[in-house]
């Protein structure tokens, strides 16, 4: 009976253990899922800071280029502004250049006017014409009357604006005797027709000049050609944003830093 009771007893502790490990397997399991599940948790932890590392680092790279854009546009317009009131000085300055040789400085603004107007639809600059039209002036010429051919025969000769009105304007002061470089380019050839020089009246000349600074086919029309050469293409966009900066400048911009200027000296 005895046996017995130790059989029932074993069988039971063996049935109780099978429970047990049954139990002790399930929570393994359970365990082992939960811990499955925390890897992928992990995981897409490691990928959300991956992200938003990216991310960050996408800002950051935004807000580089955007403060270099920022930085680029500033010094856009600080360097805009400075050139503005550089070109606004400078045609002051030629108001008052070609206002004491005209008369006035009315007139000397007038003419400025006339010829930056004209610099933005020629291959000249301003600062070229305004220098030819003074040397004219300076010899005496009309530089209305005879601008149109000057023009023509630095763009047909090769000259700068300056070099053709200082010829012209020697010439037309002096006569025939002061055309030195008419006569290495080939045009007093053209003026005299075959005359000589000496069998002209300066007056003779100075008409035979003009006409054929106006009307010679090596000559008329140079401004034209010129224009239509890289060069002259060039020139005409340069002086387009001369007279942007001008624009720019007439805003009160100039006004404003000529005004600080004057109050700066007062100090």
């Amino acid at each position: 009976m005895a046996d017995t009771d130790v059989i029932k007893y074993l069988l039971k502790l063996e049935d109780q253990m099978s429970e047990g490990f049954k139990l002790t397997s399930q929570r393994a399991d359970e365990l082992e899922d939960t811990l499955e599940d925390l890897r992928k948790q992990n995981v897409k932890g490691k990928k959300a800071d991956n992200d938003r590392r990216k991310s960050v680092d996408q800002l950051a790279k935004g807000f580089k280029v955007a403060a270099a854009a920022a930085a680029a546009v500033g010094a856009a317009f600080v360097g805009m502004g400075g050139f503005a009131v550089k070109t606004s000085a400078n045609l002051e300055a030629f108001e008052t250049r070609l206002g004491g040789l005209l008369g006035g400085l009315d007139q000397g603004k007038a003419r400025v006017k006339e010829l930056f107007e004209l610099s933005a639809k020629t291959p000249f600059s301003i600062n070229g014409l305004v220098e030819a039209d003074a040397t004219l002036e300076a010899f005496g010429v009309n530089a209305t009357r005879v601008r149109g051919g000057v023009l023509d025969l630095a763009g047909a000769m090769g000259l700068e604006v300056t070099e053709a009105a200082g010829a012209v304007g020697k010439a037309l002061a002096g006569g025939a005797g002061a055309a030195d470089i008419l006569r290495e380019k080939g045009v007093l050839v053209e003026v005299t027709a075959g005359m000589s020089t000496a069998e002209m009246t300066t007056q003779q000349f100075r008409e035979a000049l003009v006409k054929t600074l106006e009307t010679n086919e090596k000559i008329a029309g140079g401004t034209a050609k010129l224009a239509q050469t890289f060069n002259g293409l060039f020139s005409t966009l340069k002086d387009q944003f001369t007279v942007f900066a001008k624009q720019v400048g007439d805003q009160d911009l100039f006004a404003t830093a000529k005004a600080s200027i004057v109050v700066l000296l007062e100090l």
